[in-house]
């Protein structure tokens, strides 16, 4: 009967997510709708609300099917109502036929499934309740603006976001009897040279290319070029610290234990070492939402490896925040200590004349990083693979001596 509520719930939610793409396209491709003639852009615009629709009705009834799996004997219809913001309540709640194998690794327990559901989930979770406070506040004409990103309402709902996700995760790891240990390694003889050093470099390889590809990206979609290139991350003290937090101490830690630790090696022993290695790092990119795919996942890649070689998942976060803290004190000296004006925006063509100007730049930092990274990936690849050396067996073969 579970199997049967599971897989009717998954393929529910999938054609819900399939019915919501055409409305994220759309969003991508927003300036190049308005070229097109107004019948075509009237009917473009039909089978995204048709589909917008779809997708709430079928998220209503995964909903309905999710609430009677948890344990719930008479499902409200509310659920329907709430459609994908109950389906993702409703995750977060305990599970009362929730069944732990005592005959599995802990490892082969923890819910691969419900990390990447949670990864959605806990975000939209706090959307709509904070979209309310806003157009409280606000009203209409003012949500937009003060929902943006360096708004401090969006940077101090990131924190909640984060502080569930790590209260879900925790609470996984209690679920299975994970042991932190044979995830994070020993945190003695750490090397932090490595970690350190390809940090650098690969910041210097995402800087070239990044450059690269938003130049490219800026002739076939300007406005979302622009969007980038003044970005503004925020505008207040509580705003950085909350921008700071985020970056310098949940996404090191939290992203390298999910993508790292758990999803890697999970996939590893269900599949092999090549498809894990590609599928976490895909998704690793992927769940970014930027341009900047490939540079993203080549730290996947080489985050994978590094993982592999020290068997410390601490060497990858040591990497991740060494990265993020570059980046971080980049923006906080461009938009707090340059005598620049956030309020004047930076045009397309001054953009792409600031691009050539400096093409040289961006090439010299491509041929000084991409001999390093290709060495390191190629030299460290384990090509005898044995599945006993994953990090997670070799770790707690330790924790049990």
């Amino acid at each position: 009967m579970q199997d049967s509520y599971l897989k009717q719930i998954k393929s529910l939610t999938i054609r819900g997510i399939i019915g919501y793409l055409p409305i994220y396209i759309a969003s991508l491709v927003d300036p190049l709708l308005e070229t097109l003639p107004n019948v075509i852009e009237t009917l473009i615009v039909l089978l995204v609300f048709s589909s917008f629709i779809y997708s709430c009705i079928v998220f209503g009834k995964a909903a309905n099917k999710y609430a009677a799996y948890k344990g719930y004997k008479n499902p409200l219809y509310i659920y329907s109502i709430l459609n994908i913001f109950g389906l993702c309540f409703l995750f977060l709640l305990k599970n009362k036929n929730q069944y732990t194998d005592p005959n599995k690794d802990p490892i082969e327990n923890f819910s691969l499934s419900a990390i990447l559901i949670s990864l959605f989930a806990i975000p939209l979770l706090f959307t709509i309740p904070l979209m309310l406070i806003a157009l409280y506040i606000a009203g209409i004409e003012g949500f937009e603006e003060y929902f943006s990103g360096d708004n401090n309402l969006s940077q101090i709902s990131s924190i909640l976001v984060e502080i569930t996700f790590i209260w879900y995760i925790t609470k996984e790891f209690r679920r299975t009897n994970l042991s932190y240990k044979a995830i994070l390694g020993s945190f003695k003889k750490i090397d932090f040279k490595l970690p350190i050093g390809l940090a650098i470099v690969q910041l210097l390889f995402a800087r070239g290319f990044n450059s690269i590809t938003l130049y490219g990206l800026s002739f076939i979609f300007p406005r979302y070029v622009e969007e980038q290139i003044n970005k503004v991350y925020a505008t207040s003290f509580i705003g950085w610290v909350c921008f700071a937090i985020g970056a310098l101490l949940f996404a090191p830690v939290m992203e390298e234990i999910i993508f790292r630790g758990i999803i890697f090696q999970k996939l590893t022993i269900a599949r092999s070492f090549r498809k894990a290695l590609l599928i976490s790092a895909s998704f690793f990119a992927i769940i970014h939402f930027r341009y900047d795919l490939i540079p993203l996942f080549i730290t996947g890649v080489i985050l994978v490896i590094l993982y592999f070689k020290t068997k410390q998942l601490t060497t990858s976060i040591i990497y991740h925040f060494v990265y993020n803290l570059i980046v971080v004190v980049r923006r906080v000296h461009y938009q707090l200590f340059l005598d620049t004006d956030s309020s004047v925006k930076t045009t397309i063509a001054e953009y792409q004349q600031h691009f050539n100007d400096r093409l040289e730049i961006y090439i010299l930092l491509l041929a000084i990083s991409i001999p390093y990274l290709c060495y390191f990936i190629y030299k460290n690849y384990p090509r005898n693979y044995d599945i006993q050396k994953l990090p997670y067996f070799v770790n707690q073969q330790v924790v049990n001596k």
